[in-house]
């Protein structure tokens, strides 16, 4: 049984061996790039560290295994918000873990999104760095490490992930029957094989196209970013993806224009947020740096 993504291996493979040699840290701290894999790489990990034998494989075969399997592991907890991540769902997974394991093994706990904690939660998940139980780990994925207090990075080993090539990407689609529609598509999303799936299964290529089209005439000053941006509220997680993976592709993802794409990803996880004033702000940066460099 070997479930991780190829892309990972390597990673994988170094911290299984810490793990059979006992030297694998309570406290990990994924950080990869948008839509390359890190949850799954998290869920990979946490059935190795789940199992009941030494391999350097989740086995498949005894009891905790094909408990994870079933999605009813009394020791795993992940936790996961579309929105920020408050101390009360904190405060209930870290609950989960101070008790002695169920199967008498490990006890993992996988945070999702980790930068999304308010600093309430971020203080509530401190506690448990400070002073894990014995036999507990502690998983959390990110895209950045900016809003993430410094003292939850610093007790954490701190696992950078690696990004997929555009040829690892779409070997991978094909072995799983899938190919993507549009070259803008397969483009834009080679280095994010899990967002490029999600797109082709629902087949989100000729929206990509219209968005694209419509971006282009924004910066050529034939449509107001306030058009596209209400035409777009309806999918601003989606379109702030599209537009950080495009400028990237075209080589203007400059420092500020990713700290804003950042913010402006935490800021559409808040209740009630300005989804059309947060896009418009966005494609206002990217206009200035247009402006700015004659692109």
């Amino acid at each position: 049984m070997n479930p991780c993504l190829p892309w990972f291996q390597t990673q994988f493979d170094q911290l299984a061996r810490q793990r059979q040699s006992g030297q694998l840290h309570h406290g990990l701290l994924l950080q990869a790039s948008p839509g390359s894999g890190q949850g799954d790489f998290a869920r990979s990990l946490a059935a190795l560290l789940l199992c009941q034998q030494s391999g350097d494989r989740p086995c498949g075969q005894c009891q905790s295994c094909k408990l994870y399997q079933a999605g009813s592991h009394p020791d795993f907890i992940e936790l996961e918000s579309d929105k920020a991540i408050g101390v009360d769902l904190i405060r209930e997974g870290i609950g989960k873990l101070t008790g002695t394991s169920q199967l008498s093994g490990a006890k993992v706990l996988i945070l999702h999104h980790a930068d999304a904690m308010t600093e309430s939660a971020s203080n509530a998940l401190l506690k448990t760095l400070e002073e894990p139980t014995a036999n507990t780990y502690l998983i959390l994925t990110s895209t950045s490490l900016e809003g993430l207090l410094p003292t939850i990075v610093s007790r954490c080993l701190k696992v950078r992930l690696p990004t997929p090539s555009r040829a690892q990407t779409e070997n991978w689609l094909n072995g799983q029957g899938l190919m993507p529609e549009s070259e803008i598509l397969s483009s834009l999303y080679g280095s994010a094989p899990m967002t490029l799936k999600h797109l082709v299964e629902q087949g989100e290529a000729s929206r990509l196209d219209d968005f694209i089209a419509q971006l282009e005439r924004v910066l050529n000053g034939q449509q107001s970013p306030l058009s596209l941006a209400n035409d777009w509220q309806d999918k601003a997680s989606d379109t702030v993806a599209w537009l950080e993976h495009w400028a990237r592709q075209q080589g203007r993802l400059d420092p500020e224009l990713h700290q804003r794409c950042v913010a402006a990803r935490r800021q559409l996880m808040s209740a009630g947020a300005n989804k059309s004033l947060i896009l418009y702000h966005l494609l206002g940066v990217l206009i200035s740096q247009s402006q700015t460099t004659g692109a």
